[in-house]
């Protein structure tokens, strides 16, 4: 096997050149090293001599499925000015017409494997990717080869063809008008305010009119020849197949790419922005909303670097604390204490150089006001007061049990979830594990986790010297922007000077449950194959009825529903 032979070191060197094997030379430098991010030693990957990257995993559920996805790091933050638009246009090209399958081919391709086709369904555009995904019904040599063939044709075989391009142009403008919506809309402005003088909220990846209108082969081109080479692209397959098979596959399918343009790859620029301060109100006002969103954010830039054990631990610590508010959230709308209908809050790093953490609250647009007040005293109160002992009980024997379930179902683990996990993984530079490593990692840190530890990795979630306070939605608040600002920014300052103690912190009651009867109860009745739907139904001598249904829909795991008669 190729990475076998990677991991012999210096003895095979010379063979390995001659094979195109990758040692990773200094010319090339990947916009991820996949083996800085797959811990899981059932993952194979390499690195072929060219910089292509190759992610593969045998999983055999569900039987004879094959997914993949070719990840290109690529996507419209790496666009020019005159370029907006481009990559996600290139998409959609790539299913008209490439070096073995002319306009309309890969349809007839796609319907003979049971795929659904277009060019939304097969492929997508980010911010910072392109990936083309297929699902193949067999992992034997012939599909797998067919589905190489097309994947390679992606990576260097686009014809581009003008009168295809001229075709699609009107696919993408009716696709731009369509997405015009309100939640579109309103992320947008949201975006802009949240990133100012960042590039990325110029560049969502629809593209803008006029560029889409003007785009030609040889604009397309450019962008091609320069994003889509070799050593910027991840070949990612999980399925029931031949792992040492499909690495020699791979490594004769794509060893032969070769980069079209001699520049060096460049990250995005323009990413960061200038750093907020203060309480910041914005207000996106859109009559045709369902409702009325308020928000409490900090966000600030961060390094897009990989994932280590320490930072790992840190944000599994935080995710406990962002489940306690959330479960205090949950409990506050059950009992009506709030005006909010719904309420979230999370932490983390997204669109990979943006960490924020934040609380958000949806209510009917005249609760606005109060729902501001009341999502900022919730937030405050745990910052000042921190959370209980009995909270973090409950979210850590949550968490704990997850992480056992898991374990027990790992062989149950579907094809295309494991995919989407690794890519993912690859995509965000953070680690795939098993679940055998994450429980061996995980359990001991959240066992010996103190309360002291969790509230103060909350605090630091939130220490940033700023606040974005933002209400979007139907909620009118003035016609005049500016008016709108200050008045938000008023309901929040009047908060904050009044006590925070909305969520009541109680002791934990033990829950009436009956006494455990000493002796078992007797079986009156057992009934077999009831309906000849292969039930078991037993009845007891204490008034309990008990249907058994024994499935191997998924190992190690059952399900229960108590239900009542009426008396």
């Amino acid at each position: 096997m190729i990475r076998q032979l990677i991991r012999t070191g210096c003895l095979v060197w010379a063979f390995l050149i001659g094979t195109g094997v990758w040692f990773n030379p200094a010319g090339y430098a990947l916009p991820v090293a996949t083996d800085q991010v797959l811990k899981d030693p059932a993952v194979a990957h390499g690195t072929l001599s060219n910089g292509f990257q190759y992610v593969l995993m045998k999983n055999t559920t569900p039987k004879d499925r094959v997914s993949i996805y070719l990840n290109i790091f690529a996507g419209s933050a790496h666009e020019t000015d005159e370029e907006q638009g481009i990559a996600h246009f290139l998409e959609h090209m790539l299913f008209n017409g490439t070096e073995h399958f002319s306009p309309g081919e890969l349809v007839t391709y796609f319907q003979s494997i049971g795929m659904d086709f277009g060019a939304d369904v097969n492929a997508s555009t980010s911010f910072f990717h392109t990936v083309y995904d297929l699902s193949l019904p067999s992992g034997d040599q012939p599909h797998i080869d067919d589905a190489l063939r097309v994947l390679k044709d992606y990576a260097q075989g686009a014809l581009l063809l003008e009168e295809e391009i001229d075709r699609e142009r009107g696919i993408i403008l009716a696709e731009k008008q369509e997405r015009d919506s309100v939640s579109y809309r309103t992320f947008k402005a949201g975006f802009e305010f949240e990133l100012p003088g960042s590039i990325l909220p110029q560049r969502m990846p629809i593209g803008t009119t006029p560029v889409i209108e003007a785009a030609d082969q040889k604009l397309l081109r450019q962008f091609y020849d320069r994003w889509y080479r070799p050593d910027n692209m991840v070949l990612i397959m999980v399925g029931d197949m031949d792992i040492d098979a499909v690495e020699q596959w791979v490594f004769d399918r794509f060893q032969s790419l070769e980069p079209r343009m001699s520049e060096s790859l460049y990250a995005p620029k323009g990413i960061p922005w200038e750093p907020h301060k203060g309480i910041k109100p914005f207000h996106y006002h859109e009559p045709e909303a369902g409702n009325t969103r308020i928000t409490i954010e900090q966000i600030e830039y961060t390094d897009f670097s990989y994932e280590t054990e320490n930072t790992l631990l840190q944000e599994v610590t935080r995710t406990l604390a962002d489940t306690m508010l959330q479960n205090r959230f949950s409990r506050v709308i059950q009992d009506g204490q709030v005006d909010f209908s719904s309420a979230s809050a999370y932490s983390g790093r997204f669109l990979d150089y943006v960490s924020s953490a934040a609380v958000t609250a949806t209510c009917d647009p005249g609760n606005w006001e109060t729902s501001l007040a009341q999502l900022e005293k919730l937030l405050r109160q745990a910052m000042e007061t921190g959370f209980t002992r009995e909270e973090l009980d409950r979210v850590k024997a949550d968490f704990l049990s997850r992480v056992e379930s898991e374990v027990r179902q790992a062989d149950t683990r579907q094809t295309p979830d494991l995919a989407r996990s690794l890519r993912n993984a690859v995509q965000d530079k953070k680690w795939f594990l098993s679940p055998t490593q994450a429980r061996d990692l995980l359990t001991p840190h959240v066992q010996d986790l103190t309360l002291d530890a969790v509230n103060a990795a909350f605090r630091a979630t939130w220490d940033a010297d700023h606040r974005l306070v933002m209400v979007t939605g139907n909620a009118q608040i003035s016609a005049e922007p500016t008016s709108a600002q200050d008045t938000i920014l008023k309901v929040y300052q009047d908060s904050s000077r009044q006590t925070a103690d909305l969520f009541e912190i109680s002791e934990a009651k033990s829950f009436p449950y009956l006494p455990v009867p000493t002796v078992p109860a007797a079986i009156e009745a057992q009934r077999e194959d009831v309906k000849h739907l292969g039930i078991t139904q037993i009845d007891f001598d204490n008034q309990i009825r008990l249907n058994l249904n024994q499935t191997d829909f998924q190992e190690g795991r059952f399900l229960f529903k108590v239900a009542c008669r009426p008396v």
